[in-house]
């Protein structure tokens, strides 16, 4: 049974993954932008615009309520996610295309990154 649904025309969702607490599901487009909305309302809580220049092609929420993205153009990118303000804490660029997928360790303080240029990388996010 289908609870609730989000199309916005012309944009392609390329990823979505749910808030640890569970008041919100962040997915990433294919216009760039990351956009998280009420599980069973589907209403918009907030929009980073300009989150990747290419499409938004991964996204993992944080235990601390901030969240990592990956973008087509091979970037990662640690956000500090507030009510009312969105903020680009990191910005990483070590992979040279789209990044597919992006898993953490269970105490968020390491990740790995996944790219279609065919490397994995640990990223530290302690320092």
């Amino acid at each position: 049974m289908e609870l609730t649904r989000v199309e916005i025309p012309g944009v392609e969702c390329m990823c979505v993954n749910v808030s640890i607490d569970g008041t919100s599901v962040v997915s990433g487009w294919s216009d760039g932008k990351i956009r998280a909305f009420a599980p069973k309302s589907g209403k918009l809580l907030y929009q980073i615009n300009d989150a990747h220049n290419h499409g938004v092609s991964s996204v993992v929420c944080l235990q601390n309520g901030g969240l990592i993205s990956g973008g087509a153009e091979g970037e990662i990118r640690v956000w500090s996610i507030d009510p009312t303000v969105q903020r680009m804490k990191i910005n990483l660029k070590e992979h040279r295309s789209l990044v597919s997928c992006i898993i953490l360790s269970l105490n968020d303080k390491r990740a790995v990154s996944v790219s279609t240029d065919g490397s994995c990388i640990v990223w530290d996010l302690e320092n």
